[in-house]
């Protein structure tokens, strides 16, 4: 992290730094964007509001919140 916030180009650097680190950030790049796919598609066919804050949450926070988040909403919105 640089003084005011984070260097991504450093971020990036870092995670391809080696076999073991670069194996782990196409497992996030894909689990991440295999969600997001998942998100708008199932979210677009069931008509749910509010698709776009799980697809944020997915890339600001991780998979562990925005799937999670967008299931509640699909399940709030089909029981109302």
């Amino acid at each position: 992290m640089n003084e005011y916030g984070v260097d991504m180009p450093l971020l990036f650097q870092m995670g391809f730094a080696n076999s073991a680190t670069s194996l782990f950030m196409i497992d996030l790049l894909l689990v991440g964007t295999v969600a997001t796919i998942f998100i708008i598609s199932d979210g677009t066919k069931h008509s749910i509001r509010y698709k776009w804050l799980p697809v944020i949450g997915v890339f600001l926070v991780g998979i562990c919140f925005g799937l999670p988040l967008y299931l509640y909403l699909k399940e709030r919105q089909l029981t109302s």
